[in-house]
């Protein structure tokens, strides 16, 4: 396929090669339909200046290839979640993916506090400034050393994510998928869109607690609403 970002021949190769480089290194450790589509789709699938799948994002960070897409998914997320929350605490990256690309990027950026990032997938564990946790988040997992907990595209994980911030009484910050999964005891049901936020409302209704506001929001970053929890403004006298 032909790319559909606009760049010098030189330059495609390089972005290219890095990502073969990448494959090379990793790629056994990734599903073969994964792998597939990486390969297949890298500077040519037309959602890239729009919404492109966790796993390209990762890889378009990790390679530079964001460098040159001014808002990107990534800076489109850095915006929405410095807009509502200080990122200078300390923080964790929940289904960070297979290499915590997001967290890599924030790790460079904040001024204090620290980062985490979990996922039972995580291949890579010598990342500056991340700390990598390998394994699966559930609402037991333990955030009172946290400010804030956020994920992009986190998956199944996004209901325990919104359980577990509301016992620890934690900001929260979810770009959700938009496939509709949920656990329900040992199996995975799929539901649609509109159902799946009805539950998610649901769930936040019972877990925020009284101190803090909830929000379902759609905005013009990305075609699916972002979910977030934060401390209520003090009335004033």
């Amino acid at each position: 396929m032909q790319p559909i970002v606009l760049m010098s021949d030189s330059e495609y190769n390089m972005y290219y090669e890095r990502m073969k480089e990448y494959m090379a290194k990793y790629g056994h450790f990734y599903p073969k339909n994964i792998r597939e589509s990486i390969t297949q789709n890298f500077l040519s699938h037309p959602e890239i200046l729009n919404y492109s799948n966790c796993y390209l994002n990762e890889i378009y960070e990790m390679t530079g290839v964001f460098d040159i897409i001014p808002n990107n998914p990534y800076d489109r997320f850095f915006k929405e979640l410095t807009k509502r929350f200080n990122i200078d605490g300390n923080l964790l990256d929940v289904a960070c993916g297979f290499y915590p690309a997001f967290a890599s990027r924030l790790a460079k950026i904040k001024q204090s506090g620290t980062i985490d990032a979990i996922d039972p997938n995580v291949i890579e564990q010598d990342i500056s400034g991340v700390n990598i946790i390998k394994r699966f988040f559930n609402e037991k997992f333990d955030l009172r050393n946290y400010d804030l907990i956020y994920g992009i595209q986190p998956c199944e994980a996004t209901f325990s994510m919104i359980k577990a911030a509301g016992d620890f009484d934690k900001d929260l910050f979810i770009l959700p998928c938009d496939c509709g999964k949920i656990v329900a005891g040992r199996s995975m049901v799929k539901l649609d869109s509109k159902v799946w936020l009805k539950f998610a409302e649901q769930l936040l209704k019972q877990s925020t607690p009284s101190n803090r506001e909830y929000k379902i929001e759609y905005t013009n970053s990305f075609k699916q609403p972002i979910i977030y929890t934060r401390k209520k403004a003090k009335r004033r006298r």
